[in-house]
C-alpha cells in the first residue's frame, strides 16, 4: 500500500515538473518585442548576402544533396555569372612562418570581394568548419563570412562576422 502511494507521488511529482518547466504565461512573455527588435536589426552587407544566400539555395534546388562540394562551387560560380555578381573561386593567401612562406590556404568563394563564402557537404556543421571560416576572414581581413553546408535535409547557412578587438 505505501509504495503504491509513493509511486503515484512520484509520477505527479514529475508531471507538476514538466508541466512547471513547459508553462508559458502571456503576462510574462511577450513575442511582439521580440519581432520588432528583429526587425530593426540590420546586417552588414545584408542585401549581398541576401542575393548570394538566394544563389545557394537555386543551386541546391536545382542540383539536390549528393554531389563534392566543388561541384557545388562551380554550380554557384556559374549562376553568380548569369546574375552578374562578381565572385572569385578558390582565392589564395600566403601562410608565412618568420618571414618564410609555408603554405597556402584556399578560401571556397569571395563576392563582391568583401564576403567570403566557404562550402561543406555533409550532415552538420562542426566547430573545425566555424574555426576555418573564421580563420580565413581574419587572413584576409574581410569582415563577413557565409558557411554553407549542402546536407541531405537541405540547405543550412551561418554567418559569421569577423569582429575586430
Amino acid at each position: 500500500m505505501n509504495l503504491r502511494k509513493t509511486r503515484t507521488r512520484r509520477r505527479t511529482l514529475t508531471l507538476q515538473r514538466k508541466n512547471r518547466r513547459y508553462r508559458c504565461t502571456d503576462k510574462h512573455t511577450d513575442n511582439t518585442d521580440f519581432f520588432e527588435i528583429k526587425k530593426k536589426m540590420e546586417y552588414l552587407f545584408e542585401k549581398e548576402t541576401e542575393t548570394i544566400i538566394g544563389i545557394q539555395y537555386d543551386v541546391f534546388n536545382a542540383l539536390c544533396w549528393g554531389l563534392r562540394e566543388k561541384h557545388y562551387e562551380r554550380a554557384i560560380m556559374e549562376e553568380a555569372r548569369v546574375k552578374n555578381i562578381p565572385c572569385l573561386s578558390q582565392v589564395r593567401k600566403k601562410v608565412m612562418y618568420k618571414g618564410r612562406l609555408i603554405g597556402y590556404n584556399y578560401a571556397d568563394l569571395l563576392f563582391y570581394g568583401k564576403i567570403l563564402v566557404e562550402l561543406k557537404v555533409g550532415n552538420a556543421l562542426i566547430k573545425r568548419d566555424f574555426d576555418q571560416l573564421n580563420e580565413y576572414l581574419k587572413e584576409n581581413n574581410i569582415q563577413i563570412g557565409l558557411l554553407v553546408l549542402f546536407s541531405p535535409t537541405g540547405v543550412v547557412i551561418r554567418r559569421l562576422a569577423n569582429i575586430k578587438k
